[in-house]
């Protein structure tokens, strides 16, 4: 199952920017994309399109 966390790159590293609940160790692939426009919702949409096209 796909989520949509954002995140925020400090000191070389992702980081969550509201606190999830995941397993220690869960992996996952970030997509970054710059200048987004737009609420989550659609942000979402993108990327549930990008990961049916993997």
């Amino acid at each position: 199952m796909a989520k949509v966390i954002e995140v925020i790159y400090e000191n070389g590293v992702f980081k969550p920017a509201k606190k999830i609940s995941l397993p220690e160790k869960t992996k996952g692939k970030v997509i970054i994309e710059e200048n987004v426009m737009g609420d989550i919702e659609s942000l979402s949409k993108k990327v549930d399109e990008i990961l049916k096209d993997n």
